[in-house]
């Protein structure tokens, strides 16, 4: 029996062990036992479609299925069966493995706040996927895969459509959710992604990720997605994913450049879109004469009152435990502190009681990343995050101005700056899917900028 098929009956049987796992879930669960063995042959049919699979599992499935977050690396992982690509590795390729084995390490060495396994796999697992795409994403799978993307993300975008066209949870505990309607809070829907922040900073991500697609014929259908993927941007009214979007669109337009006619028409077309919301919320409002900034959709999706003062007051809390000790410092104080299951935290984390029981954490990546993983956890984030957006911007001045490699290019570069500007507003690193999305549009950036600008001047 050759390697291939030893390599292919071993991923049709961890393929079955999750089926069955997912069977204690109900019903629709069940149907995994039979769906997920045909996927995995189909995936592993052709080179990229394993990717695919994965990223349809990211964007397009409930997160709360359990074991749902093995599916991803198993797809991943198990495309390559049918062929790899060989990568230029390079410095950022080490910064990743190095920020797995950091967080794997910073749990091993705390224990005591009895962190359970399959936390820290959620974190590491996604990182690991990373490698599976620089081996996976060749020049002739760019576009396959961002089609992935477009179609996945359009898909979650339905869901977190259906979620604020009923006003109800449909795709998670609503017990567990943590916007919930009430006459004194504004629903703010989360679809498959399991919050509201999750599916606003997802989508504004792959939004611009897939805005090459714009010059294939089927522009109609690429517009319908991205439009979709847009407006279940919005009606979240998640601050860090719309903040993000501006990002990510400003750093598209900068490195590509845009001419400034069609710059024109891109600010028609998002003013147009902002007006839209505005309408909206003045007609939505109970006293429509106060005024938009006065309206109450405009003050509990946008403003929200004490917000702002919240997450400086987390700061103020956070900011001192960062250097409260040598260790604490340079090697944090372990994977997912600030949530024991056992209620084991040091006299200066007992003094803040805001950080443990209303949020878990201080609400902003960079932070978090010092806080559990100190210095050297810091500075591997900054390698990943600004490590990505680096490469992207050399590689886009290589290649010819406005050219489709350039725009592919530009356009990833964007989508990985809108995770960048997200991951002040919260720390993504303890949100699986949130954390899938920006690897994967990390490894297909690298793998176009490697692919794109080899034939390139340096």
């Amino acid at each position: 029996m050759d390697t291939q098929s030893v390599l292919v009956g071993a991923t049709l049987a961890a393929s079955l062990i999750v089926a069955i796992a997912t069977v204690r879930n109900g019903t629709p669960s069940a149907a995994a036992l039979v769906v997920l063995p045909f996927a995995a042959l189909w995936a592993f049919s052709r080179p990229g479609l394993g990717l695919c699979f994965a990223i349809g599992a990211i964007l397009a499935l409930p997160q709360t299925i359990p074991h749902i977050w093995l599916l991803p690396p198993i797809a991943a992982f198990g495309g390559l069966i049918a062929g790899a690509t060989k990568p230029r590795w390079r410095g950022l390729d080490l910064a990743m493995g190095a920020l797995a084995v950091w967080v794997a390490l910073s749990w091993l060495l705390h224990r005591q706040f009895n962190i359970p396994s399959t936390t820290l796999l959620q974190t590491v697992l996604p990182l690991c996927v990373y490698f599976a795409i620089r081996l996976t994403v060749s020049r002739s799978l760019l576009r396959m895969t961002l089609w992935g993307l477009l179609l996945a993300g359009s898909a979650g975008a339905l869901s977190v459509l259906y979620d604020w066209a009923t006003s109800r949870v449909h795709f998670v505990d609503p017990t567990a959710y943590q916007w919930v309607s009430t006459p004194y809070a504004l629903f703010r829907a989360g679809g498959v992604f399991g919050g509201s922040p999750a599916a606003a900073v997802c989508l504004a991500i792959v939004s611009v990720a897939v805005i090459p697609l714009f010059r294939d014929r089927r522009r109609l259908v690429v517009a319908a997605g991205i439009g979709l993927m847009l407006w279940a941007t919005i009606v979240p009214f998640g601050r860090a994913g719309l903040i993000g979007l501006g990002v990510g669109l400003l750093v598209t337009v900068i490195l590509l450049p845009v001419r400034i006619p069609r710059l024109g028409a891109v600010l028609g077309v998002v003013t147009a879109a902002v007006l839209i919301v505005v309408l909206y919320a003045s007609l939505n409002d109970t006293s429509p004469t106060q005024g938009i900034s006065k309206s109450t959709l405009y003050q509990q999706g946008v403003v929200r009152p004490g917000s702002a003062a919240g997450r400086t007051h987390f700061l103020s809390l956070a900011l001192p435990l960062i250097g409260d000790s040598a260790s604490h410092l340079v090697f944090g104080r372990g994977f997912d502190a600030f949530n024991s299951t056992n209620g084991t935290y040091d006299a200066n984390m007992a003094e803040r009681p805001e950080l443990i029981f209303r949020r878990g954490g201080p609400h902003d990546e960079y932070i978090r990343a010092w806080l559990e993983q100190g210095a050297i956890g810091f500075a591997l984030v900054i390698c990943w995050i600004g490590g990505g957006l680096l490469v992207g911007a050399r590689a886009a001045r290589r290649l010819p101005k406005r050219s489709e490699p350039r725009l592919a290019v530009a356009s990833l570069t964007g989508a990985l700056a809108v995770f960048a500007a997200a991951c002040f507003f919260h720390d993504w690193m303890h949100n699986p899917v949130t954390l899938s999305v920006a690897v994967v549009i990390t490894g297909i950036l690298v793998s176009a900028a490697d692919h794109l600008t080899r034939d390139a001047p340096a």
